[in-house]
C-alpha cells in the first residue's frame, strides 16, 4: 500500500484527540496492521493468497505491485475514485486512511476499523475481474466490512442497509434481468459464500471461484453462464435454480453442464447475514409445519401464518400457485391493486434459517370483489335534507355510478349530473330504490329509462346530485365496475324441463332434459364470454373408485358451449349491462369420452340393499367454476383475457338436479 497524502492531514488524522507523539507512532503502527488486514482480505477474495483464518504474523504481502492511494483534486459530487493504477480521495477523506485499527485490535466478533466501505470498495474497482461495475468490485467491499480475524459473522451493509427485503422482492418472483439496485444485484454474490463457507475458512468460495474464473474456465460461454457454471463447480453442487431466480439468461447448454451435479435443494436466493451465522453456530432446520388463514378487505389480501418457530427465516407467498413474494413476519398483505371480481389460492411455504423449504400451507380460496370508488379527495359533499351534491374539486371525474350504504334502507333515490358546474340543466342518470344495508345503482345510457334500462354507462361529471338519501346514509360515487361473472344463486346446475330456443336458426334450440349451467353477468355479450371449468378426482393407482387415499384432482376447462343474454331495448343496441344472465350447455358426452381418455375413474354406484354395482359413469365432475373473458374485437375476437372468475363450488349429484324452466321469449 502507498499513501500520498498532504502531510497536515495524515497529522491531523494521527493526533485524533490530544495523541502525544509516542501514541501517534503506536496510531501509525495499528494503522500500516490494518492495512496489510485490508489486503489481505482482498487477495484472499480474488484468490491471489490460499483462503484461511485469521492473518498470520509472518505474512507478507505477496505482490510487486501496490495499491497507490493519492491526494487529487476531486470532479464535482465524488471524493473518491478508482483509476486502474490508484485511487483517488477528496482532501477531507485523506485523515481517514492513517486511522484505521487492524482487527488484531478490534477482536473476533466486534465490528472493524478498516478504514469505511468508500475505500474498500474503490479498491475492488481496481481488483474487480466480472466487470459488473457497482456490482461485483463491492464484493470486496462486503468482504472487508465483515472480516473480524475469525468467522466473519459480522452483518454488513445488506443488513444494515435493508437491503434483503429488496433482494426478496427480486428473488421471491424470479423475474428475467438485473436488478435495477446494484445493492441487490450484490446479494447474488454474496449469497454464494453465505451458503457455502465455513468459520475456519470464511472466504473459500470466492477463491477457488476467482481463481478458476482467471484460468479462463468455461470461456466459450457467456459471462453470465460463466458465472453459474464456476459458482456450480465450486459449490459442487447444480445452482440452475438459484441463478434463475435471480434472473441470469442461461442456455440450454449451460444448464445441462450444470445438471451434471447433485441438484441444491436449499432456498439459497432466501438467505441472509443471519442465516450464516446461525448455521455456523449448528442451528438446527425447521421440522414443524405452519397454517395460514386469508381475509379480503376491498383489493387487499391479509394473510396470516401460524406454526412457525425461531429456526424460520420467513416465508414465501405464492398467488394461484406462483411465487409472488417472500416476508421474514407472520403475516403479509397482498396489495392486488385494480384487480378485482377475480379468485385466487394464497399459500406459503416456509424457509428456515438454513435455506430449506418446508411443506407448503394452502389457505381457503378468496374471491375479490369491491366498489371502485372515486377517491374522497377528490371531492366535496354538501347534504341538503335528503339530498347529496357532491362536485368535484379539479373538474370533470369519470363517474359510473353511486353507492348508498346506510341501515335498513328504504325508498327510491334519484341521481343526476352535470357535465360542467356552470350547466343549466341537470341529466337523470338512474332511478332505483333502496333495499337492505347497501344499494348500488349503475347510471344509464343517455336517453334511455334511468329507472329500468340495465345498460351501464360512464359520465364525465363535475357535479353529481342524488336525492332520495335517507339520514345517516352515505353516498360514494363509483368508478367503472369491470366485468363480473356469478353462478345463479337459486338454482346453480339444473336440466332442462322443456325445449327453450334462443333464436331462429334450426339448431338455436336447448331440447328437454339438456344439463345447464346458469349463472349471471356483468358485461358487453359482444365482448364477453364465459366458460366453464372443472375438476374431476383422480386417483394415483388408477383405481376405479370415487375415492381413495391420497386421490389428486384433474382441473381443465369444460366442453361444451355458453350463451350471454341480455335484455334487449329500445334503441336495439345492447352494450355493458348490469344484469345480463348466461347459460353454459356442458357436452357431457365428449366429457365422457376426455376422462376416459384420461383414465379418471368412473363413478360406480352400489345398490345399498343388494350390494350391486351399477354402471360406469364418467361425467361425475368435483367442483366447477365459472370464469368470464373479454376480447378486444366484437363478436368474440382478436386476444381475449380473464376478467372474472367465481369461487369453486361442489358439484351437486345427478340424481338431485332440479328442473330448470325458463320464461319469457328468447333474448339477444
Amino acid at each position: 500500500m502507498l499513501l500520498s497524502i498532504p502531510a497536515d492531514r495524515a497529522l491531523a488524522g494521527l493526533q485524533g484527540v490530544g495523541r502525544d507523539t509516542e501514541a501517534m507512532v503506536d496510531a501509525m503502527y495499528q494503522n500500516v496492521l490494518a492495512w496489510e488486514d485490508v489486503l489481505y482480505v482482498a487477495n484472499q477474495v480474488q484468490g491471489i493468497i490460499p483462503a484461511g483464518g485469521a492473518r498470520p504474523d509472518d505474512y507478507r504481502y505477496p505482490m510487486a505491485t501496490r495499491q497507490n492511494i493519492r491526494y487529487m483534486r476531486m470532479f464535482a459530487g465524488a471524493f473518491m475514485y478508482a483509476a486502474g493504477n490508484h485511487v483517488g480521495i477528496g482532501y477531507g477523506s485523506t485523515s481517514g486512511m492513517v486511522c484505521g485499527r487492524p482487527v488484531s485490535a478490534t477482536g473476533t466478533g466486534n465490528a472493524n476499523a478498516l478504514f469505511g466501505w468508500g475505500i474498500a470498495h474503490e479498491i475492488g474497482h481496481n481488483m474487480d475481474k466480472l466487470g459488473k461495475a457497482e456490482i461485483t468490485n463491492n464484493i470486496y467491499s462486503l468482504a472487508i466490512q465483515a472480516w473480524d480475524g475469525g468467522a466473519m459473522e459480522l452483518p454488513t451493509r445488506l443488513t444494515n442497509s435493508d437491503i434483503w427485503s429488496k433482494i426478496y422482492d427480486k428473488t421471491s418472483v424470479g423475474r428475467p434481468g438485473s436488478a435495477g439496485n446494484v445493492f441487490v444485484q450484490l446479494g447474488m454474490y454474496w449469497q454464494l459464500h453465505l451458503a457455502y463457507d465455513d468459520a475456519a475458512e470464511p472466504l473459500s468460495f470466492f477463491n477457488t471461484f476467482f481463481t478458476a474464473w482467471k484460468s479462463g474456465e468455461y470461456s466459450a460461454y457467456t459471462k453470465d453462464e460463466r458465472i453459474a457454471l464456476i459458482a456450480s463447480k465450486t459449490a459442487g453442487k447444480d445452482l440452475t435454480d438459484f441463478f434463475t431466480r435471480w434472473g441470469l439468461d442461461l442456455g440450454a447448454e449451460a444448464k445441462a453442464e450444470m445438471a451434471k451435479l447433485p441438484k441444491e435443494t436449499r432456498a439459497l436466493w432466501y438467505l441472509n447475514d443471519d442465516s450464516y451465522a446461525f448455521r455456523l453456530e449448528n442451528g438446527s432446520d425447521f421440522s414443524g409445519s405452519v397454517s395460514v388463514t386469508a381475509s379480503v378487505d376491498k383489493n387487499e389480501v391479509a394473510l396470516t401464518i401460524a406454526g412457525g418457530d425461531a429456526t424460520i427465516l420467513g416465508y414465501e407467498i405464492r398467488r394461484n400457485g406462483e411465487p409472488v413474494a417472500f416476508t421474514t413476519k407472520s403475516t403479509f398483505t397482498d396489495d392486488l391493486g385494480p384487480a378485482n371480481n377475480l379468485t385466487y389460492i394464497y399459500s406459503v411455504v416456509p424457509v428456515d434459517k438454513l435455506g430449506n423449504m418446508g411443506s407448503e400451507a394452502r389457505a381457503d380460496e378468496v374471491r375479490v370483489a369491491w366498489d371502485t370508488a372515486i377517491a374522497s379527495e377528490l371531492y366535496d359533499e354538501v347534504r341538503d335534507g335528503d339530498t347529496v351534491t357532491i362536485t368535484m374539486k379539479n373538474g370533470a371525474v369519470p363517474v359510473t355510478g353511486i353507492k348508498i350504504a346506510g341501515t335498513a334502507l328504504t325508498g327510491t333515490y334519484t341521481a343526476e349530473i352535470k357535465a360542467k358546474a356552470d350547466d343549466a340543466e341537470w341529466v337523470k342518470v338512474k332511478e332505483g330504490s333502496l333495499s337492505g344495508d347497501e344499494t348500488v345503482g349503475y347510471f344509464t345510457k343517455p336517453g334511455a329509462d334511468p329507472a329500468t334500462d340495465a345498460r351501464i354507462w360512464t359520465y364525465d361529471t363535475a357535479v353529481l346530485k342524488i336525492s332520495g338519501v335517507p339520514a345517516g346514509a352515505s353516498v360514494t360515487p363509483l368508478d367503472y365496475p369491470g366485468d363480473r361473472v356469478d353462478f345463479y344463486p337459486e338454482a346453480t346446475v339444473g336440466k332442462l324441463q322443456s325445449d327453450y330456443r334462443y333464436g331462429d336458426g334450426a339448431d338455436e334450440v336447448i331440447p328437454a332434459g339438456t344439463l345447464v349451467v346458469l349463472g349471471t353477468y356483468r358485461g358487453d355479450p359482444a365482448y364477453n364470454t364465459v366458460e366453464l371449468e372443472v375438476r374431476y378426482n383422480k386417483a394415483d393407482d388408477g383405481a376405479e373408485a370415487e375415492e381413495s387415499e391420497g386421490t389428486t384432482f384433474v382441473e381443465r376447462s369444460m366442453n361444451g358451449y355458453s350463451l350471454l343474454l341480455a335484455e334487449l331495448p329500445e334503441d336495439k343496441k345492447v352494450s355493458d349491462t348490469s344484469d345480463g344472465f348466461w347459460i353454459f350447455v356442458p357436452d357431457v358426452e365428449a366429457e365422457k369420452k376426455l376422462n376416459q381418455e384420461e383414465k379418471i375413474p368412473p363413478y360406480i354406484e352400489m345398490d345399498k340393499e343388494t350390494g350391486v354395482q351399477g354402471e360406469k359413469d364418467y361425467f361425475h365432475p368435483m367442483e366447477i367454476r365459472a370464469v368470464c373473458y373479454r376480447f378486444d374485437g366484437m363478436d368474440h375476437t382478436g386476444t381475449s383475457r380473464l376478467t372474472s372468475s367465481t369461487l369453486w363450488i361442489s358439484f351437486p349429484a345427478m340424481d338431485t338436479l332440479p328442473e330448470i324452466v325458463f320464461e319469457g321469449e328468447g333474448i339477444q
